[in-house]
């Protein structure tokens, strides 16, 4: 009886699909347990060319292990093609589930096209809102809260309108909580 050469090769613990990686053919397109979500490339770009620079490019796709950028001007897209190792390797130190994973940068210029794309970028990503400092609030029977009134009570001493006290009271606990 004549045995297949990769039903051998299984018996001896080697499988012709597996790597030390994982499956040899996987759907797969991120490091195995790090999913990658290419928006947050999108959203660090900045900080990984700069600000000037992240105005006139825009990282367009990732397919195989090929970055494409979209570049405004041909000028930005040679100077970061000059720059290709080091922008692979920043990228890979912010986003360790691409290590590997990319090995060129593509470059396309097209004005038009990167004006939609940048637009459409923006809509669909989050705005950056600027975090505000929260208002403490106080509940009327907390300790902290009933400490700030006695406070008031002591500076306010001398008010006769209980209108007008109430109201200073809720200033003065609302100068103390800033």
């Amino acid at each position: 009886m004549m045995k297949k050469l990769s039903n051998l090769l299984e018996s001896q613990g080697y499988n012709p699909r597996q790597t030390d990686e994982g499956p040899r053919y996987s759907s797969k397109k991120s490091a195995p347990g790090i999913p990658f979500d290419f928006f947050s490339l999108v959203a660090e770009w900045p900080n990984i060319v700069g600000k000037e620079m992240s105005s006139h490019t825009l990282p367009l796709k990732n397919v195989g292990k090929t970055l494409t950028i979209l570049s405004d001007h041909p000028a930005y897209s040679q100077s970061l093609k000059l720059l290709e190792n080091m922008l692979i390797e920043k990228i890979e130190k912010i986003f360790p589930s691409l290590l590997g994973k990319m090995t060129k940068i593509h470059f396309q210029v097209n004005s038009q096209f990167f004006k939609e794309t940048k637009t459409a970028y923006q809509n669909h990503m989050p705005m950056k809102v600027e975090q505000k400092e929260e208002k403490q609030i106080l509940h009327p029977q907390s300790p902290q809260y009933k400490e700030l009134v006695h406070m008031a009570d002591l500076v306010l001493k001398e008010v006769e309108d209980p209108e007008i006290k109430k109201r200073l009271t809720s200033l003065f606990i609302q100068m103390k909580l800033q």
